[in-house]
């Protein structure tokens, strides 16, 4: 009986595992997709980056279903309070043009808050600040994003911060 209490509890401990909200490694993940994507990013007539401080869009390089090939297109990277989530959308160039609704291809969940900021040269201080808002007509130099968690670990905060390459 001590065997199958032992492998029943073994079981339990490992189905709560495979069942939490979020993950580390979903985080991780998303957030490579998401440094993936701002190093495609690029200034083009018409998909301007914007951000604030829970949401932003670009203009990348983006796989196109309808098209079969690789287009220009717009990601949204967006934190919904309400679902507790931060998602990634994108809209390929016939979508944009045709006004679709972006669709949702990633979500992380169990977002308790999320926080960006735009790290940026200003011209008339000769420093580099970090912005809550971006609306410039070039890119950011750097993205920061801070995701905290709901959960019950002392980790549940993660900042990373994405260079642009082709900003300035």
């Amino acid at each position: 009986s001590l065997a199958v209490f032992a492998t029943f509890s073994n079981a339990i401990k490992i189905w709560n595992r495979i069942n939490e909200r979020v993950s580390r490694e979903d985080a991780i993940i998303f957030f490579d997709r998401m440094g993936a994507d701002l190093r495609n990013s690029f200034n083009y007539k018409g998909i301007n980056f914007r951000g604030g401080d829970e949401a932003f869009e670009f203009a990348t390089l983006l796989n196109s279903q309808k098209l079969k090939i690789r287009t220009v297109g717009k990601i949204i990277y967006e934190f919904k309070p309400a679902a507790k989530s931060f998602n990634r959308r994108q809209s390929d160039y016939p979508g944009i043009y045709n006004s679709e609704e972006p669709k949702l291809t990633h979500k992380i969940e169990g977002v308790k808050s999320a926080k960006l900021q735009y790290y940026y040269f200003d011209k008339e201080k000769k420093l580099y600040l970090w912005s809550d808002k971006w609306a410039q007509a070039d890119l950011p130099e750097a993205v920061r994003l801070e995701i905290e968690f709901e959960g019950k670990d002392d980790q549940t905060v993660l900042v990373r911060t994405f260079t642009i390459p082709v900003s300035g």
